[in-house]
């Protein structure tokens, strides 16, 4: 209540001064005193001291005002009140959007699931891509099982499925020729985000996977995918999916880096319909020509 002349300490507020320790003299908090002595035993002080402003009350009279109107009618001590700015927001893109944010959410199993999602194992591919950790690395197995947890994959089972897929399509990639490219790259950076405005005047935010300096010394970029493509009809129709996405991060760097990049669309999961076992689909992505 607007009228209140002081509190007592009781029901909820008991129960928070009882935790804290909190205690003043006398049986209620008198709020029209400018300081009251508190007592804080628990704390590492002994004592402090509440300061209340004495408020005067305002009057509005009818129907009480909502909005900018109700803060218009309040008395100039209390000015510091006002309407909070509209700051502007912008999202990163949908295609950005990092899917590795969803979790198991599992505390327990509910029975011993034996293989991961595979959102999970993207995720921990992705991870091991940013530290640049493959086979061979001692800290990749745990890093990969801490990813894991991370995302709520706690049965042994599904941990021990995650870490050896993540583990064959790191290995698929760390035995093609790209990855010796970037691995001796003088520069390379991973999950690089940028910011540009967009033709609607809007930022533009987004994140590429990795970005390193060619031997011929341009830049190139390289977008990784680990869902499974089963079949070169589905890979067509990946590669119609994710080039723009991959051609939009090149119009980007050649208006940020003021040269034009060179693209990588890198698949890790492709089923080779000639030997029925899992391969690796790179294709170099190219712009149109300017109209």
């Amino acid at each position: 209540r607007g009228d209140r002349q002081s509190v007592r300490c009781n029901g909820w507020l008991q129960r928070i001064c009882q935790i804290v320790g909190l205690t003043w003299d006398g049986d209620a908090l008198d709020l029209q005193a400018p300081q009251q002595p508190l007592a804080l035993p628990k704390a590492p002080w002994t004592s402090a001291t509440l300061s209340t402003p004495a408020l005067e009350p305002v009057a509005f009279g009818g129907e009480v005002p909502s909005g900018e109107e109700s803060l218009a009618a309040l008395p100039h001590k209390l000015d510091y009140i006002k309407p909070l700015e509209d700051v502007p927001t912008c999202e990163v893109a949908d295609d950005e959007q990092d899917p590795d944010r969803r979790r198991v959410w599992q505390v327990v199993p509910t029975g011993d699931r034996p293989r991961a999602p595979s959102w999970v194992v993207g995720h921990l591919v992705h991870e091991a891509l940013r530290r640049w950790r493959f086979p061979g690395h001692s800290d990749l197995s745990p890093m990969l099982r801490t990813a894991a947890r991370s995302k709520g994959v706690v049965s042994q089972r599904a941990l021990d499925d995650a870490v050896s897929r993540a583990t064959t399509l790191l290995r698929r990639f760390r035995a093609h020729p790209l990855w010796a490219e970037m691995d001796a790259a003088a520069e390379r950076y991973h999950e690089v985000p940028y910011q540009i405005m967009g033709e609607d005047g809007q930022p533009d935010i987004r994140i590429m996977d990795a970005l390193y300096r060619s031997p011929g010394g341009g830049w190139t970029l390289v977008e990784f995918k680990t869902d499974y493509v089963k079949s070169p009809e589905e890979l067509g129709t990946q590669r119609a999916k994710h080039t723009p996405q991959v051609m939009r991060y090149m119009a980007a760097l050649q208006a940020l880096l003021g040269e034009k990049p060179r693209a990588m669309l890198c698949f890790l999961h492709y089923r080779d319909p000639q030997t029925g076992h899992g391969s690796l689909d790179i294709q170099e992505i190219t712009a149109p020509p300017a109209v």
